[in-house]
């Protein structure tokens, strides 16, 4: 199971099993924290709870960067023992997930603005996110993703590489970026269990078996979960 990536047997399987189930905690607590004081803003509402804001973006943080070290992990499993088409589509998300990224950090800057009560700052750096290229560097992580997983799942599934209902799982985080945009976290933490569902299967076949090798170079031995 592709033994020459660079995290290794055992960084691979973490970052497989623990990814995903990080990212759904993230986005369920971030609903928590968000759906608070339903007429505030969405300033007000952070600051209600700054503990469970702050625990949020942290996981937010990790969770994503677990998640690409495992998405990569997959892609390059994909591009060997099925098609390099993989690559693409890997890549592809990978990128909307470092997009995320960027915007957990805005998040971070505004709530600590505001904080120290300087809404004069808060108001021109979310002026500045809403009219400046950061938003139209957003509005590219909704396609990324759905295209990104869409396109890998359906690879891994015409090769072999992943069992049907496994592709499907995988297929399933193209419903990630809806929940965010419509607030349903809900949505999310689905996308996330069908993503988990995928990925975890390969994490513990890494665990339990080490590194074995596929039988056949078209038809690689994988994980039935």
């Amino acid at each position: 199971m592709s033994s020459d990536h660079f995290l290794g047997r055992r960084g691979a399987a973490v970052c497989l099993l623990v990814g995903p189930l990080v990212l759904a905690a993230a986005n369920g607590l971030w609903g928590i924290t968000t759906n608070r004081n339903d007429g505030a803003d969405w300033v007000d509402r952070v600051q209600d709870s700054p503990a469970l804001a702050e625990l949020a973006e942290n996981l937010v943080t990790v969770g994503i960067v677990m998640t690409v070290l495992a998405l990569s992990w997959v892609t390059q499993h994909v591009a060997l023992h099925g098609s390099p088409k993989a690559r693409f589509f890997g890549s592809l998300a990978v990128i909307g997930h470092m997009i995320g990224l960027v915007f957990g950090g805005m998040s971070y800057a505004v709530r600590q603005l505001a904080s120290q009560q300087d809404l004069t700052a808060v108001g021109a750096l979310v002026e500045r996110i809403y009219d400046g290229p950061e938003f139209t560097l957003g509005l590219l992580n909704p396609p990324l993703i759905v295209v990104g997983y869409l396109g890998l799942a359906v690879v891994a599934a015409r090769s072999g590489v992943l069992p049907t209902w496994r592709a499907v799982g995988l297929g399933l985080t193209i419903a990630f970026p809806v929940g965010i945009i419509s607030g349903a976290t809900i949505v999310s933490i689905i996308a996330f269990a069908g993503l988990a569902s995928a990925m975890a299967p390969f994490g513990l076949a890494l665990l339990r078996e080490g590194d074995p090798s596929p039988v056949d170079s078209r038809r690689p031995v994988t994980a039935s979960g």
